[in-house]
This record gives structure tokens, sequence and C-alpha cells, in this order.
């Protein structure tokens, strides 16, 4: 057969296949012909070059279109380069004029032009050129606007420009609603639903969730072909949509369409596996049901299991799930089999992996889990390490960010473990450089200001200073403000301002600042969801601030507010129980106060309950075992007292001796905890059936316990002064008035050091404007004991209380804050501490 009748036969076929592709552009796409269609419409242009009959030219354009589907996808043939080659270098004076006839062909010389005018153009960005012509020349021709999508989608996760990201929705929702070909439909579906999720992920609205969940929802419903594949999709969009707005439908429908395709699907992927546990454990945190937790876990391992090599997502999540569980219940093994999970992750990542800065966090999380609840200083110390790691191989600006934010989480517990200065101020600056480095990505940048806030603030505790307090409120509020609607953390955020302004109440004293506190505790409660393993400490903190504004004002309503809220945080899941006694205390402190209020002696009998709570499960080593063994011993002197049991009260008397044995005589604490033991022993001597031996041993112990309590300048002045109340009270039911003047002497001598020099004129005022009585009394009991000398000497000192401190102030603090606050407000500060306040 000569080439002449090869040609001929060649153009016959091809006119067939031609006159298919144009008359259904779609059929082409799921063609599993498409590359012999392909080259055969090669074979034709080869024959019949650009300036040849129709049907030449319409074979190229037809063989353009699936040539840019394959760019698109990454998939170039052979024949499609070749046809590239030879239409760039055909010369000018055979491509046609834009105005030529026949529109295929005049696309075909657009993009010719078009591939010109850029120097060595990418493959992805001649597709875009020469779709990008093809649609003009066609109009919205749903298969030609489908490809461009594609190419264009392709070109936005390369480069990220928006503008590709946009146009590619647009011309997705132009195909699915011009095409009538039910195949063409789904593909150009599914591929907007996926660009709208893009978008979503990028910074926009819940809006593209929330239409790209109607789309797939679509999809499902008109297709029986790929259903796992797609319900997967579904799930997965829906679940973004409830992270989006927050919308518990959302999160039941998710776990509805996974549950069926775990139950229909043949086989069922790692993939959905572990979207199940993703969206089993979104309902946890929601409803706080422990068999949704226990679901995520198993989901999440079986992932693992059904697809080992490929299961580094599963790992991932399996690793972080346990923690959460870990910090519920406490089960060693769970935090165990997470950081081996997690580990086992990290070495099987290559060096080069841009997933390594992620993983390598994951698995410090897990560390530093397992060092603060099981006391492992070296999976502390391993963090750190981990981190460092993180930092050094991280790519991106974002896991940088990320890393350090983490880093300094785990140097803000190695400081509260061991109290090193340099872990809490590196702390800081590592939360202060992850700040600086999401500048421009407010998601991530609120979490980051909440730990800074939260870090400075503990500079604030220790030190006073005026600007490390500012700097920390507005840090947190920065970052309520930058918080997105429907944040799942925001009720954290909100306890830590209330926080950071509760330190500011201990320092100043402001009623408007515990308002506040009391306002913003209350808001964080109200916004924590059930599944919160915090949210116990959001109750504890609302009940310590209502305890606060109770103490100042005596409304009893804001007691019955604070017992309340302790309740509640007793009732949180995980909040207290083993190694968590301090709401069980915080409650018994509470109904203590509310038995002196009522006098009722059941109230009192709870709160003898909670303290032995408090007791019993508190966790070897902790620092506040003295604290807990001398409230429950306070609770029982009390009770012996008003019903007369002796056992009571040298029960009282044994756990107090116990808590002082046992506190450093340097600790802020120990002058409460001798004060105690001090009433411990005074109870015991008004009891009947004791000796008089007996109880003058007992009211010489108390004497000596209050007295030597009463020095202890690591206690504030405040303090000393209810202590020496309590021993004057005690003093004067003995009708010794020699020990009553002595008490009220020491008393007295305690008031100066209330109106500290890093108060201002005003506030000093006050203070002993509220005071000036105990001198009175003070010297009243020396007249009454014929002691004249020392009464004359109580009232000079007490009238001359800020004349003196300003006589013995060498310097102004006024002068020296004009000039450098920040080194006032420390000096004030220091010098407060030295005076014992």
């Amino acid at each position: 057969m000569t080439d002449e009748a090869t040609a001929r036969q060649l153009e016959d076929a091809a006119a067939l296949l031609v006159r298919d592709v144009l008359a259904e552009p779609g059929a082409w796409i799921c063609s599993a012909g498409l590359a012999r269609a392909r080259e055969l419409l090669w074979r034709v242009f080869e024959r019949r070059p650009v300036a040849g009959p129709f049907l030449a030219t319409a074979a190229a354009d037809a063989a353009y279109v699936m040539w840019c589907c394959a760019l698109a996808c990454d998939q170039p043939t052979g024949a499609a380069t070749r046809l590239r080659d030879h239409l760039r270098s055909t010369p000018d004076r055979q491509i046609p004029e834009p105005g030529y006839r026949q529109p295929p062909l005049r696309a075909v010389a657009d993009w010719v032009a078009a591939v010109r005018s850029v120097p060595a153009p990418s493959p992805l960005d001649e597709a875009v050129f020469a779709l990008s012509a093809v649609a003009a020349a066609r109009g919205d021709d749903p298969a030609v606007l489908a490809c461009l999508a594609t190419a264009r989608l392709r070109r936005y996760e390369r480069d990220g420009a928006a503008a590709d990201l946009d146009a590619a929705i647009e011309q997705l929702r132009r195909a699915a609603a011009g095409t009538t070909d039910d195949r063409l439909a789904v593909i150009a579906l599914r591929r907007l639903a996926q660009c709208l999720i893009e978008r979503h992920d990028a910074g926009g609205s819940a809006a593209d969730a929330v239409e790209a969940a109607s789309v797939l929802r679509t999809v499902w419903r008109r297709t029986e072909r790929d259903r796992p594949a797609i319900g997967y999709q579904l799930a997965n969009t829906l679940l973004a949509c409830y992270q989006s707005r927050g919308e518990e439908s959302d999160l039941d429908e998710a776990n509805e369409i996974l549950d069926l395709l775990v139950n229909d699907a043949d086989p069922v992927t790692a993939r959905i596996w572990g979207e199940l546990g993703t969206a089993r454990y979104l309902r946890y945190e929601r409803r706080g049901d422990d068999a949704d937790l226990d679901a995520a876990i198993d989901a999440y391992r079986t992932a693992v299991a059904v697809e080992p090599d490929d299961a580094d997502i599963a790992l991932a999540n399996l690793g972080g799930v346990l923690v959460i569980r870990f910090e519920k219940r406490g089960d060693v093994a769970d935090i165990e089999e997470s950081v081996s999970v997690l580990r086992s992750m990290v070495e099987r990542t290559a060096p080069d992996s841009p997933e390594l800065p992620s993983r390598l966090t994951s698995l410090a999380s897990s560390l530093q889990a397992w060092s603060l609840h099981t006391g492992a200083d070296a999976a502390l110390n391993e963090a750190v390490s981990v981190l460092q790691r993180a930092i050094e191989v991280s790519d991106t600006t974002s896991q940088k960010a990320i890393a350090l934010h983490q880093l300094g989480h785990v140097l803000d517990d190695r400081y509260d473990f061991g109290g090193n200065l340099s872990d809490l101020d590196r702390a800081r600056e590592c939360y202060a450089q992850a700040v600086a480095l999401a500048a421009d990505d407010p998601l991530s940048r609120h979490l980051y200001l909440v730990s800074l806030g939260r870090a400075i603030n503990k500079r604030y505790d220790l030190f006073g200073v005026e600007s490390d307090s500012t700097a920390a409120v507005a840090a947190l509020r920065e970052a309520i403000a930058l918080a997105p609607p429907g944040d799942p953390n925001k009720a954290g955020y909100l306890n830590g301002l209330a926080r950071a302004l509760f330190s500011r109440v201990r320092v100043r004293g402001s009623r408007k600042d515990l308002d506040q506190v009391i306002r913003y505790a209350a808001e964080a409660v109200a916004a924590a969801q059930v599944g919160d393993i915090y949210r116990g400490a959001y109750f504890n903190d609302l009940g310590m601030a209502l305890l606060r504004r109770y103490r100042l004002d005596h409304v009893p309503q804001d007691l019955d507010l604070a017992v309340a809220a302790f309740r509640d945080a007793i009732g949180s899941p995980g909040a207290a129980g083993r190694g968590r006694p301090a709401p069980y205390s915080n409650l018994a402190g509470a109904l203590q106060e509310k038995y002196e209020q009522e006098n009722n002696i059941s109230i009192l009998t709870e709160a003898i309950t909670y303290y032995r709570l408090a007791c019993d499960t508190v966790a070897e080593g902790d620092p506040n075992i003295p604290l807990y063994q001398s409230n429950l011993g306070g609770a029982l002197s009390t009770y012996a007292l008003r019903t007369g049991r002796l056992e009571s009260a040298d029960e009282a008397v044994r756990l107090c001796r116990l808590a002082v044995d046992t506190i450093a005589p340097d600790d802020a604490r120990a002058a409460l905890l001798w004060a105690n033991l001090a009433a411990a022993h005074a109870a015991r001597a008004q009891l009947p059936g004791r000796s008089e031996a007996e109880r003058s041993v007992d009211t010489s112990e108390a004497i000596r316990l209050w007295s030597a309590a009463t020095e202890f300048v690591s206690c504030s002045a405040f303090q000393r002064m209810d202590i020496a109340l309590e021993w004057a009270e005690f003093a004067e039911k003995l009708a010794d008035s020699t020990k009553a003047a002595e008490v009220y002497a020491a008393l007295a001598r305690l008031v100066p050091q209330l109106v500290w020099r890093g108060l201002d004129q005003r506030r000093q005022e006050e203070l002993l404007s509220g005071r000036q009585e105990l001198v009175r009394d003070a010297a009243a009991r020396c007249l009454a004991d014929n002691q004249c000398d020392l009464a004359i000497e109580l009232l000079e000192e007490g009238r001359s209380v800020l004349w003196t401190q300003r006589l013995e102030m060498q310097t102004d603090l006024d002068r020296l804050r004009a000039h450098h606050g920040d080194l006032a407000d420390r000096l004030a500060h220091i010098r407060g501490r030295f005076d014992g306040w």
C-alpha cells in the first residue's frame, strides 16, 4: 500500500476518533485507550502539517487537549513531546493568523505564540497556556475546563499562587454545571471539592469546607463507583467543617459514613481506619465518652496493622491519643506505648524527610508527658535534645516555630521541677521567637502568644516587676482576640488570662482585677468542652478566685459558688485522684470556711473527709504533702474542740508534727504549719480528760510554736499577724495578763511590715487605718500588766510608721521610677520580700 493510501486510511480512522472526541469531550478523560488515541492522532498530524486540511487541524487540537491533560498529571508521552517540539519549531509563516476561520487551529496558533513569549516554560506552564487557548476557542467546553482546572491545581500545589486555585475552583464549577456526561461531572465535582478544601486549609473561610461537603454529598449519591474513596473524602471534609464551625451534626455525619465504610468496604484501607480514629477522637473531645477515646486508639492501631509500611500518620496520631488517655487515667502502659510508637516512627524516617521535624516534635510531647507524670527526669532531658534536633532540621518557618514552641513548653516544665531560672528564661526566648516567626500566621501566632504570656507571668510571680505583668496580660489578650471562632482551646486561653490577672491580685490586691479574674475563669469553664482534660483545673481556678473574693467581702453567695466550683472540679474526668489532690484540699478548705459561717458540724465532717482524700491521693515525693497533712490536722483540731473527742486531737497533733518535721525551715509555708501545730496543742490542752501536767505541756508547746511562727521572715506579714492573733486569743483564754501583753506587743511590731515600701502612700494609709486598733489594744494590755514604758514605746512606733520609713530611705523610689520603672518596681518587690511582706 502506498504512503498516500496509508495516509487516507489513517485519516479515515482518525476522523471517526476525532468526531467522537469533539462530540463527547468528556469521554477521553476516562478512556483506557487514551495513549493509543494520542499516538494515532500524532501519526495523522505527521502526514498532514498544521496548514493542512480541517481533519489534521482538528486532530492536532484534540491531541493537544489530551497531551495537556497528561502534562497536568505530570505524565507527558513521547508522542506529546514530539508534537510540541514540532509546533514550536514551525516557522511563523506556517502558523495561521489569529483571524483564521478555523477556531481549533487558531487556538493552537495562540498557544504557540504564548509559549514562545516565555523563556523555557515548564510543562505545567505549557499546559496552562495551551488549555487556556483551547478553552478560549471552544467557550465553556466542560472537558477543556476540567483539564485546565487540573493544570491550575497542579501549578498551585507547586507554586502556592492563590490566583491559580481560585481560577481552578471557578472553572470546575462551570465544568460540572455544563456537562451531561456523568463520569466527567463526578470527576469535576471531586476535583472541585479537593480545590475548596485546599483553599480552606490555606486560610479560607468555613464556607469553602461547607461547599466541598455539599459537592461530595452529591457525588456520594450519584455514583456507585469508587465509593470508599468518595466516602473517605466526604468524611474528611465533614471533619474539616466541624473543626471550622463546631457543628456537632458534621461530626456525627462523618462518623456515620466511616462506620458504613468499615462495615461495607472491601478491603478497608489504612486511610479509612485512620480517619475513623480521628472522627472518634473528635467526638470524644466533644462529649467526653471514654468509649470514643478507646475506639479512636483501636482504629489507629488497626490502621498501623493494615499497612505497617505506610502508617506514619496513624502512628503519630496513635502516639498522641495514647498520651491523652494516659493523662486521663494514669495508666503508665499507655505512655510507654506512646513513646515506643513515636520512637519507631522517628527511626523509620529518612534524615532528609520533610516530615522529620514534626515527628520529632510529636516524640518530644510524649516524652514530656511521661516525665511530668512519672518523674522520669531523663525523659524530660531527652525531650529537650529531640526538640533541639527538630529545630536544626526544620526547613520551613512553620516547622521551626512549632519546634521552638514545644521546646519552650519542655523547658518551662523543667523549670517547674528543678527551679533553674535559666530554663524559664530560655523558655520565654523560645516562645518569643515562635511568635516572631508566626507574624503572618494568626492561626499559629495566638497559640504561641498564650505560652509567652504564661511564661512572662511566671517571672512576674517571682520578681513582681510590673512591666512583666503588663506584657503577660497583653500577650494573652491578643491571643484571645486572634483565636478563630469555635477554637476548642479557647477555654485554656481564657483561663491563662484569668491566672495572669490573679497573679496581679496577689501583688496589688486590686478588687477590679479580681472581678476580671472571676469573669474570665467563668468564661473558661463555660467554653470548655466536656472531654477537655483541663476542665477540672478551670473549675478549680474559678473556685480559688471566688474564695478570695469571699474572704474580702464575706458575701455568702461567693462561698457557695466556690464550693460548687470545687465540686465540679472533682467531678471532671481526670481532675482529681491519684497524684491530683489539690481539688480535694481546696474543697475541704472552702467547706471549713462554710462551717465557720454556719457552725454546722456535718459540713466540718465533710471537710475532714476531703482533707483525708487529699492526703490519700497525693503522690509520693510531692512537695505539698506537709501542707495536706497540716490542713487535715487543723480541721481535726477544730472538730476535737467542737465534739470533745480526744482521739481527734491526738491525731491532729500527730499529723501537724509530721508536717512540721518534714517541711524545710525556709519554706514560705513553714510558719503556717507551725501555727497549725500550735493550734493542735492548744485544742488538746482545752479538752477534758487531760491531767494538769499534760495540759501544761500542751499549753507551753502551743505558746512556743506560735511565738516561733511569728518570727518566720519567709512568711508574709499579713499571715504572721493572723498567727499572732490566734496566739493572742489563746493567751486571753489563759487569763494571763503578762502573756497577753507579750503577744500583743509582738503583734503591734508586725504593723510596720504591712506597709512595705513598694506600696504607694494611699495604699499604706489604708492598711494602717484598718490596724491601728491593734497598737492601741497592745498598749492597753501592757498598761493592764503595769508595763507602762512598753505601752508608750508601742504607741510611738505605731503613730510614726510612715515617717520612720521616710527617714530610713536614702533614695526616693518615685524619682527612680520616673527614669527606670522596671528597676524601681523590682527594687520595691525585693525590699518587700526582705521585709517579710
